[in-house]
């Protein structure tokens, strides 16, 4: 097989998904073109010809397009014959027969030639060459000279001159083009050897000019010196280029042989047939060669990558044959020594196992028990006398037995360090007495001079899980009290947002009659009070004000306390609501405010028309005296967010008060030169953070401010 060609077929490549409409025209334009110059070398019959190039073309375009190329096959064929012999229906038939014999033989060299890989291995080759010669001709060779003895354009007697003369035609075209097709479209690049530029350039000249005389009877008979040419292609070069000389030699012979008698039709019908037959052989002949040598060269890289693996494993096994037999060294001077360090190594393992926090039972493949601890005995309830050499299938419940055994085997196939009985699997041991109990187990392979033993860590998990449940019934008791404790401060909450609302009437009562009292004075005895005066009662009705607006803000603010309540909601409409509120300010300052699209997203339609509410007014009010506020609100997507930036043209922040603007009550300016309350962005921080978001801010002094929110994403979608 060839490893570097793709085992689809090459309609995978980027170039056969171009419009199937495009590739068809230009299928059956090709088609059109070779059977045209095919024809012209016509001798026996208008419509038979020795040479045949559209059968290599229609078979080939079988193999790497498919097999509705049959169609743009049919239709040149039909093309050529109509404008050589004018009759229709010979036509048909000859293009039917055209059609049939590249479907046909797409289909054999698919199932017996691999397809498109027919010419990466000799078999390949030799069994494409079989088919080309033997059953790739025949319908249309049958079905073009049928027509034309049915049609009355060709004697009964000649049929068997022009069956042969189609026949060869047609299969020395496949075996001289269609491989070359198929492998120019199927072969990777790989860049030539140094000198094989000039090489390849001699090869062409020699090609050429061996292939023009060669072949011209005047000479001897000098045919057969073409094969030490394409030979020198296939071994210096890939089956690509070898089958490119033998076309070329095959074109520029027939070339010589019309050009020698002047006119295609002086060309003698035998020495064309003899010269096909001897081109096709020389073709089969050629690549067969060609792709062996590809197979040796291909054969021979991976012997070589093989060889230097081999070599740097050799070198490596050297030097750790050469570090082993520094340590036999040694070893053997001290034999005595490592001896005594053995056993004492076996007397401290079995120390080691013997005080062990949990159990030990060491077993052998087989399941029989080698060795076991103190600590078995007592979890088991058995002496160590009673468990030596019998199997461990004494210390699993009954009906683990069969699946235990499955494991222990298993395990003996893959001996590799395993916990069993932590991720939600109960395991249970069995005592001598027979009570069951929950465990956890620790296998692993401990290697020995016999042998691999498993050694399995038993611990017993029953206070384990009851300390577990413990836990379980405290986190629902707990969970509990967090409900009874949520439902409480839900109504502490609701008294709360009660009591506020109470206390903002009650206060904002005594604050009207002030302010209406006030007022009614100046009206009514303006007159008889100084200019003093008068500003004195203009600033009690102006705090009465300011206190009314700081007492509804502070309800709003209250207000945002509770839950939101979440629903689908369209951001371009909560937006279009707060500009609807905001009127007033935005046609007394023409303000521009413009955004882009906004996404559908799950919250509270009033407070986020809030959010967008404080936001917009405070780009308008902290604006440069003179300019037109200018803002603009867009929002992208984050992994999990929303994120929203409104951004606007304004008089911008220090960064050094970013954290204080939402602070409650904290201004950066002068009542006289920016009114408010100082709880417009304390509110938007609430909203934003109520929804599970966050809010910040990007600005420079004059520069503008732009005020980023995210919400998360829900169920939401582009809007």
């Amino acid at each position: 097989m060839c490893p570097d060609l793709p085992s689809a077929p090459v309609a995978a490549r980027p170039s056969a998904r171009r419009p199937r409409l495009l590739l068809h025209l230009a299928l059956a334009l090709a088609y059109f073109a070779a059977g045209k110059l095919g024809l012209a070398l016509a001798i026996e019959h208008p419509s038979a010809s020795a040479v045949w190039p559209p059968t290599g073309i229609a078979l080939a375009a079988q193999l790497l397009w498919g097999r509705s190329t049959w169609v743009p096959v049919f239709l040149g064929a039909f093309a050529v014959n109509v404008t050589t012999t004018g009759n229709p229906w010979s036509s048909l038939g000859i293009a039917s027969g055209n059609a049939l014999e590249a479907f046909v033989g797409g289909l054999l060299v698919e199932r017996f030639a691999e397809g498109a890989r027919a010419f990466t291995r000799a078999r390949n080759v030799f069994v494409f060459s079989a088919l080309a010669v033997a059953l790739v001709p025949l319908a249309s060779t049958v079905l073009g000279v049928g027509t034309l003895v049915a049609t009355g354009q060709l004697a009964r007697a000649s049929v068997g001159q022009v069956a042969l003369t189609w026949w060869l035609g047609n299969a020395v075209g496949a075996l001289l083009v269609c491989p070359l097709l198929v492998l120019a479209w199927t072969e990777r690049a790989r860049p030539w050897l140094p000198g094989q530029t000039l090489e390849s350039a001699c090869l062409l000249v020699i090609v050429l000019v061996g292939g023009w005389f060669l072949f011209q009877d005047g000479l001897p008979p000098l045919k057969f010196l073409c094969m030490p040419v394409l030979l020198w292609a296939a071994f210096r070069f890939r089956p690509r280029e070898t089958a490119a000389a033998t076309l070329l030699i095959a074109t520029v012979s027939v070339a010589s042989a019309v050009e020698e008698r002047g006119s295609p039709a002086r060309v003698d019908s035998g020495s064309l047939l003899t010269l096909q037959t001897f081109l096709g052989t020389v073709s089969i002949t050629a690549l067969s060669v060609a792709v062996v040598v590809e197979e040796q060269r291909r054969t021979k890289e991976g012997l070589e990558r093989t060889r230097g693996e081999l070599e740097q494993s050799v070198a490596q096994r050297t030097d750790q044959l050469s570090r082993s037999v520094r340590i036999l060294e040694e070893e053997v001077t001290a034999r005595k020594r490592t001896e005594q360090e053995r056993r004492t190594s076996e007397a401290r393992f079995r120390e080691l196992v013997e005080w062990a926090p949990d159990a030990l039972v060491i077993v052998d493949p087989r399941g029989e028990i080698v060795l076991l601890n103190a600590q078995a005995e007592r979890l088991f309830g058995y002496a160590r006398a009673e468990l030596v050499g019998t199997s461990v299938d004494l210390l699993v419940p009954e009906r683990f037995r069969p699946a235990h055994t499955q494991s222990r085997e298993a395990f003996v196939a893959r001996p590799q360090i395993r916990h069993m009985g932590a991720a939600g699997v109960t395991l249970y041991g069995r005592r001598k007495d027979g009570s069951e109990f929950p465990v956890e187990i620790a296998l692993g392979p401990l290697p020995t001079e016999s042998g691999i033993l498993i050694s399995s860590a038993i611990r017993d998990t029953s206070e384990r899980e009851r300390v577990e449940e413990e836990i379980r019934r405290l986190n629902a008791e707990l969970e509990q009290r967090v409900e009874e404790r949520t439902r409480e401060l839900r109504r502490s909450n609701e008294e709360l947002e009660h009591f506020a609302y109470v206390a903002s009437h009650d206060l904002q009562e005594p604050l009207r009659m002030v302010s209406t009292f006030v007022q009614m004075l100046e009206k009514q005895y303006g007159d008889r009070i100084d200019e003093s005066g008068r500003e004195f009662m203009h600033f009690a009705v102006d705090g009465a004000e300011r206190m009314h607006q700081l007492i509804h803000a502070l309800l709003t603010y209250s207000r945002l306390g509770r839950s939101p309540s979440l629903s689908r909601v369209e951001t371009a409409t909560s937006l279009a609501r707060a500009q609807e509120n905001l009127r007033v300010a935005i046609e007394e300052s023409r303000a521009v405010i413009t955004h882009d699209a906004l996404p559908t997203v799950r919250a509270d339609d009033m407070q986020l028309t809030l959010l967008f509410q404080n936001l917009l007014g405070n780009a308008i009010k902290f604006q440069r005296k003179g300019a037109t506020p200018r803002v603009h609100v867009q929002a992208e997507t984050l992994p999990g967010e929303w994120c929203f930036s409104v951004s606007d043209n304004g008089i911008g922040i220090d960064p050094r008060y970013f954290e204080r603007i939402f602070v409650l009550f904290q201004r950066l300016h002068a009542r006289d030169d920016y009114p408010g309350t100082g709880l417009g962005l304390a509110s938007c921080k609430k909203i934003v953070e109520r929804h599970g978001g966050r809010i910040w801010v990007d600005s420079q002094p004059e520069r503008g401010s732009t005020f980023h929110f995210t919400l998360r994403r829900g169920e939401e979608q582009g809007a």
